[in-house]
């Protein structure tokens, strides 16, 4: 959203200098809400995550000229 800094006129699509007054428009950032993960709390109790370990890879074979 653009809003004028002069007469506080607002546009939708993004133009350069107001319409009513001829004052450079601004982009005015939009507020972004925080979305929080809902978890229950049952399920992280009774099904806890699994713990993974690394394996080690077996060498490579050492090949000889």
């Amino acid at each position: 959203m653009y809003i004028c800094p002069n007469c506080k006129k607002t546009s939708e699509t993004p133009t350069n200098f107001c319409s009513l007054c001829g004052t450079p428009m601004v982009e005015q950032p939009t507020p972004q809400t925080e979305v929080q993960p809902t978890v229950s709390a049952a399920y992280t109790s009774q099904n806890p995550q699994p713990q993974y370990t690394e394996n080690p890879q077996p060498p490579y074979p050492q090949y000889t000229q």
